[in-house]
């Protein structure tokens, strides 16, 4: 037996077991929404007397066969427009809604596009891309990752062709280059303070 002859005889025992038809005054409404009298009034997307055919933008995640919908990875429903926690690239799925709420920076019904902001250090080659092109040894979906660290206040490199390294801006400290220090166990706080005293006693002692 083909790959073919299997897959279709999937769909049918598919639409076998699964489809539940709407009885509008004796007539098996196979995508309905609703009744008109013996009429049926389809689901959006669906077609002919029955609402039991499907075209070219039913589907909407997904790929009409033998009409029925055949969803892709991430997605269900009639029409393949209810999502899944897998079904959201980089965002989450709202089950109330059945929709992709995405992460700050991404957008589109997958949350796979990017655009300005969305590249922390890289950029988002032309509109409708959907990955960041990453600065230097910068990595992750946004261009923030370096390595394993964050590197917050922090430049990242290739120290060697395997080992990416963040280097900490001045002043800062930390596995991700987020702690106001230095590597002495100074901070910028301590050193004002000092400032400070030493400011202090100078005065007492002019006067």
């Amino acid at each position: 037996m083909s790959w073919r002859i299997s897959l279709l005889l999937c769909v049918f025992i598919s639409i076998a077991i699964q489809t539940k038809a709407l009885d509008c005054g004796g007539t098996q409404c196979v995508n309905a929404e609703s009744c008109d009298g013996s009429n049926c009034t389809c689901i959006v997307g669906w077609m002919n007397t029955l609402c039991d055919t499907c075209g070219v933008a039913t589907c909407l995640h997904g790929e009409c066969i033998a009409n029925e919908c055949v969803c892709d990875v991430g997605w269900n429903g009639t029409n393949c427009d209810v999502c899944t926690d897998t079904g959201c690239g980089r965002g989450v799925c709202n089950n109330d809604t059945g929709q992709c709420e995405c992460n700050t920076g991404w957008s589109g019904a997958l949350c796979n596009v990017c655009g300005a902001g969305t590249c922390v250090h890289g950029s988002c080659p032309d509109e409708g891309a959907t990955e960041c092109m990453c600065y230097g040894a910068w990595s992750g979906d946004s261009c923030d990752q370096c390595g394993t660290s964050k590197c917050v206040y922090g430049d990242c490199f290739f120290e060697s062709s395997s080992r990416v390294v963040c280097e900490c801006f001045e002043g800062y400290i930390g596995d991700d280059c987020d702690v106001e220090g230095s590597e002495d166990g100074s901070n910028k706080l301590d050193g004002l303070s000092m400032w400070c005293v030493l400011l202090v006693i100078s005065v007492l002692f002019q006067n």
